[in-house]
């Protein structure tokens, strides 16, 4: 909250009180009495102001969005690509026992697919490049089909390439958002 409307609530809360006061039958209040209410007041305003500086940035700050954990760099969605294509991702957490792995899923069915890779990591400035080959149907299976493509932060060795299909994304552990691509009909 800018500090101008922190001190007219202030203010408008201390003639609020002001005027309750001097409507009260009992007769007036001390003016430490309402000191303390004025207090109190301000620090129910301060908490306020913790809860939502959670949520707003504060004055003069850009609105800047965290990166995210892990990153399809390339493709982007939209893109064309053939049977087989390289897919750049970057991470930025701590792998920690973990790795990326790649997921194809075929727009029209509801399994993902571990891909081959990745590629030894390239540290950049926005975090470890990873390089992967990932297959976008078969020869004779997806052509001019739209694909979705997942990367995952997984615990070391549980999702590998040529391993049954996911039936679901694994719930639970850091993932891009999806990048969508159409394979060309080459």
């Amino acid at each position: 909250m800018p500090r101008n409307a922190r001190w007219i609530f202030v203010g408008v809360a201390a003639v609020a009180l002001i005027s309750i006061a001097a409507a009260a039958p009992q007769g007036s209040p001390t003016l430490g009495d309402l000191l303390r209410r004025v207090e109190a007041l301000e620090k129910r305003v301060a908490a306020i102001e913790k809860r939502i500086s959670v949520d707003m940035p504060k004055e003069g700050a850009g609105t800047t969005k965290e990166a995210p954990a892990i990153e399809i760099a390339v493709p982007k969605s939209d893109a064309s690509v053939g049977m087989k294509a390289e897919v750049i991702v970057i991470v930025r957490a701590r792998l920690d026992g973990t790795e990326p792995v790649l997921l194809v899923r075929p727009i029209h069915s509801s399994q993902y697919w571990p891909q081959y890779g990745p590629l030894s990591p390239t540290p950049t400035d926005d975090g470890l490049r990873f390089v992967f080959s990932a297959q976008f149907g078969t020869e004779d299976v997806g052509r001019g089909e739209k694909f979705a493509i997942y990367a995952v932060l997984a615990k070391k060795g549980t999702l590998k390439p040529g391993d049954s299909p996911l039936d679901s994304l694994p719930e639970g552990i850091p993932r891009s958002e999806p990048v969508f691509v159409t394979r060309s009909n080459d």
